[in-house]
């Protein structure tokens, strides 16, 4: 009895939110009572089973399992079935120790045949990170890795999450070396090697290369990492060189960002990915005319089966439209996407969007609607986000509840904010902000700055929201200005860093100050040279 075990329904961002809509959409039939079925039913349940694959593998495959074996009249081999199921069984309950024993002792047997990806996540799930990345590291060698490009994207992902986490750094930076070599990025989306890339030289500063790490630069090509490289002292002797060849507002970088994105667009100008990538691009670049031009042209009518690229596209046409004073069209479009929450093929992602709602309302100063659409955000993060989503979450309706003099509630929020600081740190202290503990806010700035490993995010929340490059300008409390200037903050930021010099500031955060200073009128914009398709 040979079985293919496939795991990646349940391993979405929550990586048990497959089971899940199917017991609340009532998908999983009614359990029957396998000790009175004859062995000839107990074949049947087996056979139907298997005919519609399913998926409820603690109420209904487990159970038949442990009955089919008990019998000792079927086939041995259907223990390996029943381990199997009782591991999918805890991959849906989030028992990660007890999935990754179950996953050893199936793998172990040779019988049945595990996804590879889902096997590598459930090892990082449960905390052996070097097994996981180990695996990693193999199955891009081995000719499965082909086509894999999103689930190993995914993966790549969750096992940079676990290991910072963990304040795994020295793990985190063998994975990153090993990854970034030529023969394994080819298995990633040009987007995710430049994402390895990236992570790679944060993780090469968290463990004291700063050397190493500037090697880096060149190869990313990515305005963030050199926003980082600017603020922070550890990289002050490569500062004069980097800012030369930076440019004015990043603009080398940006530019050449935005001409891959062209290219990529120009050879497949109907694919999702590609309009994703031009719309963050232009973005990124100030040119907030374009990306609403582009989704102009490519937005569906009818937002249902929204996949999550043309959400992302559609993300950057938000901000786009809020940085050009278009307030209410921009709220209209995250109204829409938020309005396929229900919908189980986005299940996976809506988190994103309906996060990125929530503290957009709360940003512009929208707080009963901002803390509604928190809330909201906050049941799906529940189900399908991560630690750092949840933060964003909290901070939300933080700051919302405060201004809406919701005391009571605020605290208790607060409270849970300080129970899970090592979600986000950077937010955490925004959130401290936003809900008046100035005091408690400083003092998490001031331990951040103080570790090494934690010090860069921290640098980069304290510089001005001219540095931003994705989002709508915030009317809440900001670390840069409240923070920031403190007596018992700022000899400490100075030691470590710097606030970097405006002139490097990008043109999405200059040329979204100059709109709202203008009204949300034109205004030209300098890096309009840049390639157009």
């Amino acid at each position: 009895m040979i079985a293919v075990v496939r795991l990646m329904a349940l391993l979405g961002a929550s990586l048990s939110l497959g089971v899940a809509m199917a017991a609340q959409t009532g998908a999983a039939p009614e359990r029957p009572d396998f000790t009175r079925m004859t062995d000839a039913e107990l074949l049947s349940a087996f056979a139907d089973a298997a005919q519609r694959k399913e998926t409820d593998f603690c109420g209904f495959l487990v159970p038949l399992y442990w009955q089919m074996e008990m019998r000792g009249s079927f086939n041995p081999n259907v223990k390996y079935m029943r381990a199997a199921a009782e591991m999918s069984c805890a991959v849906s309950e989030e028992r990660w120790t007890d999935a990754y024993q179950k996953l050893k002792y199936v793998r172990g047997s040779g019988k049945i045949e595990l996804d590879r990806i889902a096997s590598i996540n459930i090892a990082a799930l449960a905390g052996d990170r070097a097994a996981a990345s180990a695996d990693l590291i193999a199955f891009l060698d081995s000719p499965e890795a082909e086509g894999q490009t999103e689930p190993l994207a995914q993966t790549a992902r969750n096992l940079f999450h676990s290991h910072r986490q963990a304040k795994d750094y020295e793990g985190l930076l063998a994975l990153m070396r090993g990854l970034d070599t030529p023969g394994h990025l080819a298995s990633f989306s040009e987007d995710m090697q430049i994402s390895i890339k990236s992570d790679h030289f944060t993780a090469e500063v968290e463990a004291g290369h700063p050397d190493r790490a500037i090697e880096l630069v060149d190869q990313t090509v990515l305005a963030d990492s050199v926003i980082d490289v600017l603020g922070d002292r550890r990289f002050e002797k490569y500062w004069p060189q980097l800012e030369a060849k930076a440019g004015l507002h990043l603009q080398v970088f940006l530019e050449a960002e935005l001409r891959r994105a062209v290219a990529n667009y120009q050879s497949q100008p109907d694919k999702p990915g590609a309009i994703r990538s031009l719309a963050l691009a232009y973005l990124r670049n100030g040119r907030f005319e374009e990306v609403v031009a582009l989704l102009d042209k490519h937005q569906p009518s009818d937002f249902t089966g929204l996949s999550e690229d043309m959400g992302w596209a559609l993300n950057a046409k938000v901000y786009a439209l809020d940085a050009l004073g278009r307030h209410d069209a921009a709220g209209d479009i995250f109204d829409r996407i938020v309005a396929q929450a229900d919908d189980p093929s986005t299940s996976a992602w809506m988190v994103n969007f309906a996060i990125n709602r929530g503290e957009r309302l709360v940003d512009l100063g929208q707080y009963e609607r901002g803390l509604e659409a928190a809330e909201l955000a906050g049941r799906i993060a529940e189900e399908g986000g991560n630690g750092y989503a949840r933060m964003l979450v909290r901070r939300a309706k933080l700051c919302a509840l405060t201004a809406l003099g919701r005391e009571g509630e605020a605290k208790a929020v607060m409270m849970d904010v300080e129970q899970h600081l090592a979600d986000s740190a950077p937010v955490a202290a925004a959130a401290m902000l936003c809900g008046g503990a100035e005091d408690r806010a400083a003092e998490i700035v001031r331990n951040e700055l103080n570790d090494r490993y934690r010090a860069m995010p921290m640098i980069r929340a304290l510089q001005k929201q001219s540095f931003d490059l994705y989002g709508t300008s915030s009317v809440t409390p900001s670390l840069a200005l409240r923070v920031r200037p403190r007596a018992d903050v700022a000899p400490v930021f100075e030691r470590v860093a710097r606030d970097i010099p405006l002139e490097y500031a990008p043109a999405f955060g200059t040329r979204r100050e100059e709109l709202a200073a203008h009204g949300g009128n034109a205004v030209p914009n300098q890096s309009q040279a840049a390639t157009t398709p």
